[in-house]
């Protein structure tokens, strides 16, 4: 047995529709997709890593003869060296699937600014740089036929600028999520 509907209650039900699309409508206005600005600072950033990454590799490369070894400061050395492979040379016999891994990647980076909601210039500057690594070191892999690694601190890998780029751009981006963000509870 239905309760009774009168005039009432279908003039709140249309009200009710009415505010809930208005809501709509606010909370896609205010959490919009990354509009041109938000593009031209992710560009603008990868660029830059892009060619900060690249004249580094250019100084290293005709200063020290590959395999040289020069101690800078305290735990700090340069170490000029060809790598063929991945992060601690994984991957040196399957060469020709860290190009495509990068592509993907950097396809997959682009796709997620695209579709998220309420950019910040710290999504802007992460995924810049996140973008701008990747795209240096795929440079040099389909180029060069190998990344030039030229910085060591003590008891890590050698690595490059383009690799502090992604390591900046994925920090910043947890920082932003951990940090910046209130706390989610059950779901909402």
């Amino acid at each position: 047995m239905g309760a009774k509907r009168g005039a009432g209650s279908e003039k709140e039900l249309h009200l009710g529709t009415l505010e809930l699309v208005i809501a709509v409508r606010a909370a896609r206005s205010n959490g919009s997709r990354p509009g041109r600005a938000q593009w031209l600072a992710l560009a603008a950033v990868a660029g830059f890593s892009i060619v900060a990454d690249q004249l580094t590799k250019q100084l290293i490369a005709g200063q020290l003869a590959a395999g040289t070894t020069v101690d800078a400061f305290g735990p700090l050395w340069f170490s000029h060296t060809d790598n063929t492979g991945f992060a601690l040379g994984l991957l040196e016999d399957r060469r020709w699937l860290l190009p495509i891994a990068t592509v993907l990647v950097v396809a997959a980076t682009l796709a997620y600014f695209a579709r998220i909601r309420r950019s910040s210039a710290a999504v802007s500057l992460s995924l810049g740089l996140i973008v701008g690594g990747s795209s240096a070191n795929l440079i040099d892999r389909v180029f060069v036929g190998h990344v030039t690694d030229f910085v060591g601190i003590h008891l890590s890998p050698v690595f490059n600028l383009a690799d502090v780029f992604i390591a900046l751009g994925i920090a910043i981006l947890i920082g932003r999520e951990f940090f910046l963000r209130p706390p989610r509870l059950f779901g909402r």
